[in-house]
């Protein structure tokens, strides 16, 4: 029996009107493979741009939250807990709400997962470009196989998040995403490798992201470092990395984020791989379909 695919995402006021609508069009209606059903969450409420955008996307099913109040101010896994009850997919693929997704997506994903049952959670490698897909700043490479993952997560995360698919029951049954303040897609990664189920990553770019120094910025501020100070300290608990592990990682990840931007700029551009420039044709497609819905 075929297995079905389902999308996640959740969005909130300040998502950009432009990179929703493209990122949504990529997964939606630009996929070689459709998606059998799709949840959007909207935390809070939301400008006038943004509901155009919502309204324009019927193949949604939109849920409506109030805004959440934590110490943290981070309401995202909450939000995503909030969808993923409502998916009924046997698998679920996480959607970035300004990233563009390879045509094939959702046919690699949906092939994968039908070739290795035992397979739960499965991403791809990704390219990063600036905002108007003006300049590529590489590939962002992780590992493939299990092992080599498994091997990786001691010193990084080695799923690029915006790629990731997951069989929706299994991640229900360790208890959805992790409630931290920050990298709530690394905590639930680490959860399922310490349960000792199988992952891996295809080899190909299945997500185009939008980054740059923008990126960079949003991760030296102080509400940052505490959220991902909860996602280490979630890592650890699952019994992922060793004491000393987890110490490692808490020091580093201080210090880079109290690093002027300009040295974490540095940093940031030697972890990825550089690759020549393409402007990927789904994005001409996703912002020609923009231009057209602004008429």
């Amino acid at each position: 029996m075929r297995l079905s695919v389902g999308a996640l995402f959740s969005i909130y006021s300040k998502d950009h009107p432009e990179y929703l609508f493209e990122a949504l069009w990529s997964a939606l209606r630009g996929q070689s493979s459709p998606l059998d059903a799709c949840i959007g969450v909207i935390e809070g409420e939301i400008g006038a741009e943004l509901e155009r955008v919502v309204s324009e996307f019927h193949e949604v099913t939109w849920i409506r939250i109030p805004r959440t109040k934590n110490p943290t101010g981070f309401g995202l896994p909450e939000a995503l807990n909030r969808g993923l009850q409502s998916l009924k997919t046997d698998i679920v693929l996480k959607l970035d709400t300004d990233d563009l997704n390879h045509e094939d997506r959702v046919a690699i994903t949906l092939d994968m997962f039908s070739a290795t049952p035992e397979l739960v959670l499965f991403g791809g490698q990704i390219q990063e470009w600036d905002p108007s897909f003006t300049r590529c700043f590489g590939r962002r490479t992780v590992p493939t196989s299990h092992p080599q993952i498994l091997e990786f997560a001691q010193s990084r995360n080695p799923f690029n998040g915006p790629s990731v698919a997951f069989q929706r029951e299994r991640v229900l049954s360790l208890g959805g995403y992790p409630l931290v303040g920050a990298n709530e897609d690394y905590a639930l990664w680490a959860s399922i490798m310490a349960s000792g189920h199988v992952t891996a990553n295809h080899a190909e770019d299945l997500v185009f992201m939008r980054g740059g120094e923008d990126l960079v910025a949003r991760r030296s501020t102080q509400r940052y470092r505490r959220g991902e100070e909860e996602a280490l300290k979630f890592i650890y608990r699952t019994g992922l990395w060793s004491f000393s592990r987890f110490a490692l990682h808490w020091l580093t990840k201080q210090l880079i984020r109290r690093l002027p931007d300009s040295w974490n700029r540095y940093i940031y551009r030697n972890l990825r791989q550089t690759i020549p420039a393409q402007v990927p044709l789904i994005y001409e497609k996703a912002h020609s379909a923009w231009n057209t819905f602004q008429l």
